[in-house]
């Protein structure tokens, strides 16, 4: 019993998982230590991660307190990938109304996109972080023979 664990992802594996995947887990720390780990939309933008959260949010709060994050990005398939990015980021601005159409156009038609901004501008003042990758781990199951091989039975 050797396993080592599953085969990494190569950067540009990241990149192009990450761009494809739909919802990524961020996890900030809360004052009292615990973690704040919940799902958000995001855009890949070079290499930087964005996402959009009300400016009262808990992690909004939290990233203005301590910048430093963690995000999961998997795909819950059986022969499961992710990467969990290490990050930091910016102060965060006021998102105008164009960013967030380019998010919500990642995740519905022209229409709907109009629709949700216009509802989501009633609800908050959506703050836009800018999130800067230091670290990668990753894992890739669909590259692992070993893996495979066993989980079939052989």
């Amino acid at each position: 019993m050797d396993y080592k664990g599953p085969p990494k992802m190569t950067k540009q594996e990241i990149y192009d998982f990450i761009t494809e995947m739909k919802i990524a887990r961020i996890c900030t720390k809360n004052k009292d230590g615990s973690i704040h780990s919940i799902p958000v939309w995001y855009l890949v933008d070079g290499e930087n991660i964005i996402v959009f959260t009300p400016e009262t949010s808990q992690k909004a709060k939290n990233i203005r307190r301590n910048r430093k994050l963690s995000i999961l990005i998997d795909n819950q398939d059986l022969q499961s990938k992710g990467v969990i990015i290490y990050g930091e980021s910016d102060e965060g601005v006021v998102a105008t109304e164009e960013e967030a159409l380019t998010l919500f156009r990642r995740y519905m038609d022209e229409d709907h996109a109009q629709k949700y901004m216009k509802g989501s501008q009633k609800l908050a003042t959506w703050i836009k972080f800018t999130i800067k990758p230091y670290k990668f781990a990753s894992f890739d199951y669909h590259k692992d023979e070993v893996y495979r091989k066993a989980m079939s039975g052989e």
